[in-house]
């Protein structure tokens, strides 16, 4: 009987070990999951953060600080008109503009001053944790069928623990009231 104690443990033990991996895969997948879709969102967004950045109006000191009046007001009017531009540019792509900023930021900080987003990596490595993951299911679903298994078996025992232990009280008591 302590051998099938110590083997219901183990299985326990088995159990506890492989969800806790399960859960640090799962994990690692989420991570990754962000950090690709932030990938796609800065390229897919890209081209519509450089062109309003290129509708940053230049500011042009020397004739907005001009002597001349005329000077200075076609350099002021022409710097509110690039504004005025840019604005209604960021308006119209105000979320795409958000989107690539958000994501920039992200893989900035997820990169930790590395210039190279390993995007190949991690996609391989989504791959491999994607075929662990599934290995690691099958192994969680074995070892719930062999606990179920051993539960119906602890279950047999008891109840011819249970069988017996009556068989011995009517035994005893018919040999006393005999």
């Amino acid at each position: 009987m302590e051998q099938f104690v110590n083997k219901v443990k183990k299985i326990n033990e088995d159990l506890l070990a492989v969800s806790d991996e399960i859960k640090k895969v799962d994990r690692r997948a989420e991570t990754l999951v962000t950090h690709l879709m932030h990938c796609e969102n800065r390229k897919q967004h890209k081209i519509i953060h450089d062109k309003y950045k290129a509708l940053t109006p230049k500011k042009d000191n020397a004739a907005m600080n001009s002597i001349n009046p005329f000077t200075k007001k076609k350099a002021v009017a022409d710097h509110d008109a690039a504004v005025a531009k840019q604005e209604t540019f960021y308006e119209k792509h105000s979320v795409e503009i958000e989107t690539y900023k958000t994501a920039q930021d992200y893989l900035k900080a997820v990169l930790n001053g590395r210039t190279e987003i390993p995007i190949q990596t991690w996609k391989k490595e989504q791959t491999d944790l994607a075929v662990h993951r599934y290995s690691l299911g099958e192994k969680f679903y074995t070892i719930k069928d062999e606990i179920r298994m051993t539960e119906v078996v602890k279950k047999g025992i008891d109840n011819l623990m249970q069988d017996a232990i009556r068989d011995v009280e009517r035994s005893r008591a018919k040999g006393t009231e005999i």
